[in-house]
């Protein structure tokens, strides 16, 4: 029977990345469903874009606000500092929103008195402390994947003895989990495979309509308008699709890249127009989308399971 859910969500608005969205879309429709959704989120991190497009909505019923030693190794040769997060933080370099977090959750569940716990994977930490209150409290927890754990494309454990930990913790939390959810049915089916007494339901993404006013397409609209809406990171890099697009020669297209917001892609000289622009807000993308054709993925083949 439907009741209150406690959300842990790292990221929630106002913040303004990626990950905010699939938990704050959660918390915006469980009510719809009879759940009454009490967010714990972190406090927005200046690191990060900022997006009031939907913040209060609902609003968090805590921010907290930890302190991360890992940020201290920002001040190093930018070689170091992800070898050296991975060796000295585990799961993630955010320990201290995992020690804050895992010290708090007590206290928030006796005074929110929630009949489910919930947690997403961003970061992995999230789950590791959730689900040790859930077995401390008995109280059900889902969790929900954004991405893989031990499978992901990006996993590269420092040692033997991390790699050992890390799969420690993904199967301690996995098992804690009433439920866990994932939004790929690949990672679905590989966590039955791994996993077969666990619970595990596939949840994809979505877009809502009603977010923002979407003009109609307009077939006559030349030049072409291609358009990434994302982040730019690691193998999600717009430069296979540029220069497949350049070898068909075409010159009556332009290409747009939105969402840039750490500044990680230099657009280069191509036979047609490039636009690299940074972060925008989830509801100026009506404008976005009535301005463009049509819009491609970046990822390169590692990533493109993430597909499937």
């Amino acid at each position: 029977m439907p009741g209150r859910v406690l959300m842990v969500a790292f990221h929630f608005p106002p913040s303004g990345a990626v990950a905010a969205q699939r938990a704050h879309k959660f918390a915006r429709y469980l009510p719809d469903f009879g759940w009454t959704p009490l967010v714990i989120a972190r406090k927005p991190d200046p690191m990060h874009p900022r997006d009031d497009s939907f913040a209060g909505k609902p609003a968090p019923e805590e921010e907290l606000d930890p302190f991360e030693w890992s940020r201290l190794l920002g001040v190093l040769p930018k070689s170091w500092i992800d070898p050296l997060r991975r060796y000295w933080f585990l799961p993630d370099p955010e320990s201290g929103w995992r020690r804050l977090l895992q010290r708090r959750l007590p206290d928030l569940v006796e005074r929110l008195r929630p009949d489910v716990l919930w947690a997403n994977s961003v970061p992995t930490g999230s789950l590791v402390a959730a689900a040790a209150v859930a077995r401390a409290l008995s109280i059900p927890l889902v969790i929900d994947f954004h991405n893989e754990w031990t499978r992901n494309m990006y996993y590269r454990p420092s040692t033997p003895r991390h790699d050992a930990a890390h799969h420690r913790m993904e199967r301690e939390v996995i098992e804690t989990a009433a439920v866990v959810v994932t939004l790929n049915p690949l990672h679905t089916e590989d966590l039955r495979r791994r996993f077969p007494n666990a619970r595990v339901e596939t949840i994809e993404n979505g877009c809502d309509p009603a977010d923002y006013p979407v003009a109609p397409p307009d077939p006559a609209r030349r030049p072409l308008v291609l358009t990434y809406a994302g982040t730019v990171y690691g193998h999600q890099s717009p430069q296979p699709f540029l220069r497949a697009l350049a070898e068909t020669g075409r010159t009556d297209v332009q290409v747009r890249v939105v969402g840039d917001s750490f500044g990680q892609f230099q657009g280069g000289s191509w036979p047609f127009k490039l636009s690299v622009e940074g972060h925008r807000t989830h509801q100026e993308l009506g404008g976005v989308f009535s301005e463009s054709s049509a819009f491609f993925l970046c990822l390169e083949p590692p990533a493109a399971r993430q597909t499937l």
